[in-house]
């Protein structure tokens, strides 16, 4: 028998031992592409009052390969998307940086570079670094609250990490309730962290290994006025710029609205019912200018007036022996007018039941998250041009570009003046902001245009003059809301007398005309039979149908305009805070 040569065999068991390599050894057999890991990343935040942080990152390497060291980078420009789908961007500033051996840094593509280690010498095994820094994020911009939403770990580490964790000190006491972490690839609302609060410290670690690229978010809401940012200088040049030009444009915006604007005197005339031809929408759509969602939501008790619909109160019982109430929504008949808003409340309404046949009924539960859109259909339908048109005449309408463009005038100079006074063009976005905080009649200059600029939005609101027809209504309209808060008791006897269904009939639009709770007081010590469409459980008088009638039309409309949100990550998105290291090895 011939046998085969062994340098031809060669190839054959070569192939056959990298199979059995890929094909039986374990993924940790497998030499990590980068040439190293991080066994643990320890990372020490303590949050200042101003919105900035003393960072200490303790990192321990285990190269397989050698390295000279590790760089960490720094995000510069943050922007930090939300769940409730706001956004906003913010500039950083590094400061008061050490290390625990050699380093050095640098400013690249809007992050800042802290490269430790020594070109002159490389290292091997496991290797302890430890990098401090101050990261100063400036002026919290959100109105009305301030947040924490800060990236512990950033998405930007190339390689993996057996162990993480953290500790993050707060200036002062906080709502933990608020509190939420995300992890995972951009963008990811997963929540695979253990953490614990002990006064204003909250301390955690993350559960596994965290994967290369992948981050560790931390965001809570906190109270207007937790973050206070210092304003040392003051400068009177930067004070006149700010102050005069926009103070002029509002002067502009006046005179537009005085010469052009002003409606004609509307006579208020006393109604007895509203105007022949319109439902509830239509009328807080005429009275008001434009409609809103609490408009929408008055076809309700409308279109349940006109027997599309029933309203009945329930109650059920909860783990503690209270009671708590709701209401279900019964469809009586198919719709039969000739109302396009009217027809596409019901048939969005009933379109979310889960009853698989008649009759057709729907809780506020089965309305969350649902049925915004049918509300946002109906608003852009009743809002659109061509409505406006028939209340506002084009011609003054047609002044609110002067008034647009003078808003965007001022809007330029407070974003632009400035870096254009205080530094560099080049680095717009940091002498902006850095101006803001260090400048104190600087900041007030801004705050005083933001305010101009809102004065103008409102001479741009109420520039449109309206039409007759636009005058009329809103007279009769404001006629009725006289009638409904001025009526004497006597004079309603006498109207139920003559129409039973009365009390009911002007509801929803007492609703739309914000006189609702009013018009249901004057009823009280009348007697009164439940309307047609309500069923509840309990004896029927006013004063239990007020607290019914305020209890489901607040619900109501919060469920008939509430939108999907996430909840579980306090609002933010794995990677989508401020700051956070980055970086690998060199």
């Amino acid at each position: 028998m011939r046998l085969i040569g062994i340098h031809k065999l060669i190839p054959l068991l070569t192939f056959i031992s990298l199979f059995s390599l890929f094909q039986f050894s374990p993924a940790s057999a497998i030499t990590n592409v980068t040439g190293y890991t991080f066994s643990s990343h320890d990372v020490d935040i303590t949050v200042n009052q101003n919105n900035s942080f003393d960072i200490t990152e303790t990192i321990t390497a285990d190269f397989t390969t050698p390295r000279h060291g590790i760089y960490v980078t720094l995000p510069l420009f943050n922007t930090l998307p939300r769940a409730d789908g706001t956004k906003s961007t913010n500039h950083a500033r590094v400061t008061n940086v050490s290390a625990s051996e050699n380093y050095t840094t640098d400013t690249e593509n809007n992050n800042y570079i802290i490269k430790i280690g020594s070109p002159d010498y490389t290292v091997t095994g496991e290797h302890t670094y430890t990098v401090k820094y101050n990261y100063n994020i400036g002026r919290d911009p959100l109105n009305g609250k301030d947040e924490l939403y800060f990236n512990i770990i950033s998405n930007n580490w190339e390689t993996s990490t057996d162990h993480v964790t953290f500790k993050i000190t707060m200036p002062a006491e906080f709502d933990a309730s608020t509190l939420g972490f995300t992890s995972g690839p951009t963008g990811s609302t997963l929540n695979n962290i253990s953490y614990s609060v002990d006064g204003n410290t909250i301390s955690g670690s993350y559960n596994g290994t965290l994967k290369p690229y992948e981050a560790i978010t931390v965001r809570m809401e906190l109270p207007e006025g937790y973050f206070v940012t210092p304003s040392p200088s003051d400068n009177p040049l930067v004070y006149t710029l700010f102050f005069v030009i926009p103070t002029i444009f509002v002067g502009i915006c006046f005179y537009l609205w005085f010469k052009f604007g002003r409606d004609d005197y509307v006579a208020a005339v006393v109604e007895y019912k509203p105007p022949k031809g319109l439902n509830s929408l239509d009328a807080g759509f005429l009275y008001k200018g434009h409609a809103i969602s609490s408009d929408v939501t008055s076809l309700l008790i409308y279109l349940a007036n006109q027997g599309y619909l029933k309203i009945s109160e329930t109650e059920t019982k909860t783990a503690f022996g209270g009671i708590k109430k709701s209401f279900k929504i019964t469809k009586l008949k198919d719709y039969n007018g000739d109302n396009k808003n009217e027809r596409t409340f019901l048939d969005g309404l009933f379109a979310l039941s889960k009853s698989e046949k008649a009759p057709l009924e729907v809780t506020p539960k089965d309305l969350e998250n649902h049925f915004y859109t049918t509300v946002n259909n109906i608003l852009a339908d009743t809002n659109s041009k061509a409505n406006r048109d028939k209340i506002f005449e084009k011609s003054a309408s047609s002044k609110s570009i002067y008034i647009t463009l003078l808003i965007l005038a001022t809007f330029t100079i407070i974003i632009t003046l400035p870096p254009a006074l205080y530094g560099s063009l080049n680095n717009f976005i940091s002498d902006y902001f850095y101006t803001l905080i260090y400048d104190q009649i600087c900041l007030f200059g801004v705050l005083y245009g933001v305010a101009c600029i809102i004065g103008m939005i409102i001479f741009k609101h109420i520039l449109p003059k309206r039409t007759k027809y636009g005058t009329e209504m809103l007279g009769k309209l404001r006629g009725l809301k006289d009638f409904l808060e001025t009526v004497e008791k006597d004079r309603i006897e006498t109207m139920v007398e003559e129409n039973p269904k009365f009390f009911y009939d002007i509801l929803p639009f007492a609703y739309v005309l914000g006189v609702s709770d009013k018009w249901i007081k004057k009823f009280e010590s009348i007697s009164m039979e439940p309307p047609s469409w309500y069923d509840g459980p309990d004896a029927f008088d006013m004063i239990m149908f007020s607290s019914f009638m305020h209890s489901t039309m607040s619900s109501a409309n919060s469920s008939m305009v509430s939108n999907p949100s996430s909840s579980s990550s306090g609002g933010g998105f794995s990677g989508g805070g401020s700051g956070g290291s980055g970086g690998g090895a060199w």
